[in-house]
């Protein structure tokens, strides 16, 4: 299984459902993450543009989610 951490802001209140036919709990909810990097060049700090991802989870991970996202 693999497994990633992503550090940035919710940007809308989370969707919590129940899947049909298995009434397991699914969570969706998006994150906006805000990059930054050094150019060399002008010495400086650059702001990239956002990212956005879409996160969804399932059962226990979802329940869990749901407590500390909202």
């Amino acid at each position: 299984m693999n497994e990633i951490t992503i550090v940035g802001n919710v940007t809308a209140e989370p969707i919590v459902r129940f899947a049909e036919g298995s009434g397991r709990e699914v969570m969706r909810f998006d994150v906006a993450v805000n990059r930054r990097r050094f150019n060399r060049q002008e010495n400086q700090w650059v702001d990239d543009p956002a990212v956005f991802h879409r996160v969804v989870a399932f059962g226990q991970l979802a329940e869990y989610a749901a407590r500390q996202v909202s």
